[in-house]
């Protein structure tokens, strides 16, 4: 999982599973990112990791239940 907003990050972006660009990011940035977030200013990498980990959670519990 890789969180990039400026072109020191592209090659992050390129290489990461999960790349996330933030709003206010460099377009060619957004445009490798394979998902746009908050931006850097709304704590959008704390942010995006909680919901990331709420989604595994939920998958795991209802793995589980089955």
């Amino acid at each position: 999982m890789a969180f990039g907003d400026g072109y020191n990050d592209l090659e992050l972006m390129v290489r990461a599973t999960y790349s996330f660009a933030v709003r206010n990011a460099v377009q060619e940035l957004k445009d490798a990112a394979n998902f746009i977030t908050r931006s850097n200013e709304e704590d959008a990498v704390m942010k995006t990791i909680i919901q990331m980990l709420s989604l595994q959670d939920d998958n795991n519990l209802s793995g589980k239940l089955r």
